[in-house]
């Protein structure tokens, strides 16, 4: 989806660009007409920029990349002009806020589970090779057709509804995640 608006909230028109996308949506359709007809109760999480220490280098997540580029010394191309941005949340944080809404007995509604902090690919470059001791190899590129420069979460009605709460730095997860990897490597 190419946002229309940043902070995405909740109501943002979706427009699903890849097949996981449209499958993704569709679930949500689903659910919404199921309690319709049924009265079936539910509730959807959006994810975010989620990364998690034992996600594998070759899932091709962008901080498992990260870390494997930095820690090659290889270059990292960044698309745009720079400032595109993306709202990173690790897994635990998930994991917390999911149990949370189970626990409050939230239903029937849409939560977007981001931090509302967006990040730069290049800051998150930078921050990257800071944690690893490194100096960055960075080739910029000119935008590729449907790249999206700034994906950030609203996080009002999750703010409503499950208050709020502190998060994991994005330098604390990323420490654990490069230890992680740096581990299952050797």
């Amino acid at each position: 989806m190419i946002p229309k608006y940043n902070p995405v909230d909740e109501d943002h028109p979706c427009t699903p660009k890849t097949t996981y996308a449209v499958a993704k949506r569709t679930c949500e359709e689903y659910l919404m007409v199921y309690n319709e007809m049924y009265g079936l109760h539910y509730l959807v999480f959006r994810f975010f920029n989620v990364y998690v220490s034992w996600q594998g280098q070759k899932s091709g997540g962008l901080i498992p990349n990260l870390y494997r580029t930095l820690s090659e010394n290889r270059e990292f191309q960044v698309f745009g002009d720079r400032s595109n941005t993306r709202d990173f949340i690790y897994v635990e944080d998930i994991a917390e806020l999911s149990t949370s809404a189970i626990n409050s007995n939230v239903k029937d509604m849409v939560i977007n589970m981001g931090t509302g902090r967006g990040t730069s690919i290049v800051e998150l470059i930078n921050l990257g090779a800071e944690t690893l001791g490194v100096k960055p190899k960075i080739a910029y590129k000119p935008s590729r057709p449907g790249e999206i420069d700034n994906f950030v979460a609203d996080t009002k009605r999750r703010l409503e509804v499950l208050g709020n709460r502190p998060f994991t730095l994005l330098e604390d997860g990323l420490k654990k995640t490069f230890s992680w990897l740096h581990a299952s490597a050797t």
